[in-house]
């Protein structure tokens, strides 16, 4: 500015610089008092460089179906808000993060229907079985992707009910190909790892509470008409990529929260919530919370007044508000196992009480939780077992030594690194947004992160007959035995088949490739899918190669973006080297104190006195001498 202020947005002129005038006006460069985003105002008129005014002055201009703006996006450096967002959309719709526009409203989808991705403001139906599914669950209408097409809702439970297992690859029919032990969240073991408890079991009965009468166990699980929690298997841990599929991706965690790429820690969501009143915006790897905002937490109440068996609703009501907990209360007799909570985060309704017979004199009530990999309900179950068979509780986890603090140069190392890394991944989103394919969306978003990441990608290049190019994919992930959420495949036609040499369903040999990160793939996992495939007779290539190089090689990307992102990526990369090494610098010791001097004596011996007049003799003549020497060479340079 040639005035030398820059009013928030614009120029100031010469009268609002001596004014003091700290936002300006476009084209004149007057002062302006018109509103910041994120202050209460009445009217758009309020509001500053033409932001809307829902509630508060929002960062857009127009956020159609919005009702409120609240700030959605913050400052990495000091975490104040520098974006405001729609907070709270009108009925029937959900808000969403548009990108360059921050969120806006996006219609709900009706039953039957998601969004693909989290950026999209359209619906599609869920997937039929043996539709291509990219080996995203949450794309198909039975919500399990065997590979890479959907399997039959009715294959799955039948293959489960005859072999206790789990459809891993399905057929582009639907029809289950190979199975394997469920999976289960890492919270709540499947039922056949839970302690069978023993046998002796005691109520408490007028009629046989002073004997050794045994009664058999009891199990009692939550009340099911109030418990709207399930444990479906399958969930995302936390920091998970949780990127690929839709409604926000929230469903995919088993914390519930999909912040941004990675799934939220429940642990850390609590926390969070309980410290600041926030909710997760955005998660790391780690899972732990990067930005908060009290716009993300739920806006809905639960009903949690529902009567237990043998109880009452406590200090339960039908609007529990999120981030809240309540227990019923039980009649005499019976114990309180559980409570109720509601979400604050999700909004989600969680019902674990249930009222059960106290146990009588000598045992104790044992709780257990189950979840049924099949259905993927949850059961809370208890039962009174002897008091010496009681597991003791497991020990606490090994304390983790808090680090020393990082000095203010570190910080802002760190925090430069962290803005680079949003920056890039911001870029990176814009472009993914504008690739349709979903096989090519997922080879350039691993791409991209091994590009943010700064390092090579693994470039494993194989031939392999099938019948089409999903079909070639999904056999590559099978022969390596790699999760396909692991890797990224691309697929060309290398030549027909004839029919005398085909065999049966393979029309075609094609080059499939298969991307793979190191910084998510180790080399030894790597070395082990190779093997895997020279064991399935599969002769394979595997190169090191830029990830930019092979970005700018695919066909339809915008090459002003990618151009753009590399610039960004590059830097993300260094910055990350520098956070790391001065995060990781070894702390300098403290100096060493000085030796303490020797005592002084008050009378010196003869010995001393002269040996101390001899040295401070000489002492002044090579001081003199020193002095004559100085001036001499000042005098004659």
């Amino acid at each position: 500015c040639a005035s030398g202020t820059c009013g928030d947005s614009y120029c100031c002129n010469e009268v609002a610089v001596n004014a003091g005038c700290t936002r300006c006006s476009s084209g004149s460069g007057s002062c302006n008092l018109q509103l910041a985003i994120g202050e209460a105002c009445s009217s758009d008129d309020d509001c500053y460089n033409g932001g809307q005014c829902l509630g508060v002055c929002c960062s857009s201009s127009s956020i159609p179906n919005c009702e409120t703006c609240g700030a959605t996006e913050f400052d990495p450096h000091d975490g104040n808000p520098s974006k405001y967002g729609c907070a709270q959309c009108e009925d029937g719709y959900e808000t969403y993060n548009k990108m360059s526009t921050g969120y806006q409203c996006r219609k709900s989808c009706e039953e039957g229907d998601f969004h693909p991705d989290p950026y999209t403001d359209w619906c599609t139906s869920f997937f039929a079985d043996g539709a291509s599914c990219s080996g995203t669950d949450a794309w198909c209408a039975s919500g399990t992707c065997g590979g890479n097409y959907c399997c039959g809702a009715a294959e799955m439970v039948s293959v489960f009910d005859q072999s206790g297992e789990c459809c891993t690859l399905c057929s582009n029919t639907g029809a289950c190909l190979a199975t394997a032990a469920c999976q289960q969240s890492s919270s709540i073991p499947p039922p056949s790892l839970q302690p069978t408890p023993p046998p002796q079991a005691n109520f408490s009965d007028s009629s046989e509470k002073n004997t050794t009468t045994q009664s058999p166990a009891q199990t009692n699980s939550s009340d099911s008409s109030a418990n709207n929690m399930t444990c479906t298997t399958e969930k995302l841990t936390a920091g998970q990529n949780c990127y690929a599929p839709a409604n926000g991706n929230d469903h995919l965690c088993a914390s519930g929260k999909c912040g941004g790429d990675y799934c939220c820690d429940e642990a850390e969501m609590r926390s969070v919530f309980e410290q600041t009143g926030e909710c997760c915006v955005a998660c790391s790897l780690t899972g732990a919370c990067r930005s908060t905002s009290p716009a993300m937490c739920a806006s809905n109440t639960c009903d949690a007044s529902a009567q237990p068996t043998d109880g009452d609703v406590g200090n339960c009501t039908a609007a529990l508000s999120p981030g809240s907990t309540c227990a019923p209360t039980c009649d005499d007799g019976f114990t309180r196992i559980g409570q109720r909570t509601c979400n604050a985060h999700t909004g989600a309704y969680v019902n674990t009480a249930s009222c059960l017979a106290t146990c009588g004199d000598g045992f104790a009530l044992l709780e257990a939780r189950t979840c049924d990999s099949r259905t993927g309900e949850y059961n809370a179950t208890a039962t009174c077992v002897l008091v010496s068979e009681v597991p003791p509780p497991p020990p606490p986890p090994p304390s983790t030594p808090y680090p020393p603090p990082m000095s203010n140069e570190t910080i802002a190392i760190v925090a430069d690194a962290a803005e680079k890394k949003a920056q890039a991944e911001e870029t990176r989103d814009t472009l993914l947004a504008s690739v349709g394919d979903t096989k090519t969306r997922a080879v350039v978003k691993l791409l991209a992160d091994a590009a943010i990441a700064g390092v090579q990608v693994k470039k494993v290049e194989m031939a392999l007959a099938a019948e089409n190019e999903n079909d070639a994919c999904a056999q590559a992930f099978v022969k390596m035995q790699l999760d396909a959420g692991l890797g990224a495949c691309d697929v060309t036609t290398a030549s027909s088949t004839s029919a005398s040499t085909r065999r049966l369903h393979a029309t075609a040999t094609f080059s499939v490739t298969v991307f793979v990160n190191p910084k998510t793939v180790d080399a030894a996992t790597l070395a082990t899918a190779l093997a895997n495939l020279a064991g399935a007779g599969v002769a394979a290539t595997t190169t090191d190669t830029n990830p930019m190089d092979e970005m700018r090689a695919i066909p339809g990307l915008d090459v002003s973006i990618v151009a753009t992102f590399e610039t960004e990526a590059t830097l993300a990369a260094v910055a990350s080297v520098a956070a790391d090494a001065a995060m990781n610098a070894p702390l300098s010791p403290p100096p060493s104190p000085p030796p303490a001097p020797p005592p002084k004596k008050l009378v010196l011996s003869d010995y001393e006195s002269s040996a101390r007049a001899t040295a401070s003799t000489s002492h002044v003549y090579a001081t003199a001498l020193a002095l004559v020497g100085l001036t001499f060479a000042r005098r004659y340079k």
